[in-house]
């Protein structure tokens, strides 16, 4: 039986900030402030992509609220309506379900988690997309998790990086979108539905 194709509009995006956007230097957690960095070639001309499409994006961070506006900071990235991004999860690793919890502050109902995408490297986080309902879940083979481990989990798609995000987006994109005035894209995926739950989230003011 054919699954039914339902053009989406997105509106929030869902990172996990350390790997799938910035390489850490290895065992340098507690010294933020002289690890080195290296951001995912192009992840922000993604990010502000994103919000041209209307789509708002939240992060996931592995730290605290200190070492991640330290992080940020260094990054150059700010939090807020207007800023590189719109909001952070703290310390994902400690939250019963932090991919709920950002479509939470964002606004989005249990029965609108379809509207939300999710970009992520580990098994546990598409495993929090998708118990959250999260509509179009992506893994990152580039991160922390090798293709074989994410292959095993519930996900949409699975990505090189996040360079070929947007290619991935438009190829979802009904051609009459593509052509119509500037306005929020909408894409035409397989809508899923499923459980979710609660964490804690900064950078919404």
């Amino acid at each position: 039986m054919s699954v039914p194709i339902t053009p989406v509009p997105f509106r929030v995006a869902i990172f996990r900030l350390r790997d799938v956007c910035v390489r850490v230097q290895e065992g340098m957690r507690e010294h933020l402030k002289t690890a080195s960095l290296d951001p995912r070639f192009q992840i922000e001309p993604t990010f502000r992509w994103l919000r041209r499409q209307g789509v708002d994006i939240s992060l996931l961070s592995d730290y605290d609220a200190e070492q991640t506006e330290l992080l940020l900071t260094r990054l150059g990235w700010s939090v807020g309506p207007e800023g590189t991004v719109q909001s952070v999860v703290l310390e994902q690793e400690k939250q019963e379900n932090p991919v709920a919890r950002a479509l939470d502050v964002h606004g989005l109902r249990r029965e609108e988690a379809h509207q939300a995408l999710a970009v992520v490297d580990t098994p546990r986080l598409l495993e929090l997309a998708h118990r959250a309902g999260v509509g179009l879940r992506l893994g990152v083979t580039n991160g922390s998790h090798s293709y074989a481990t994410l292959q095993a989990m519930p996900h949409s798609a699975l990505l090189d990086s996040t360079l070929q995000l947007v290619n991935y987006l438009l190829q979802l994109t009904p051609a009459d979108e593509l052509s119509a005035p500037a306005r929020r894209l909408t894409f035409a995926w397989p809508r899923v539905l499923r459980g979710g739950a609660d964490g804690l989230v900064a950078g919404q003011g």
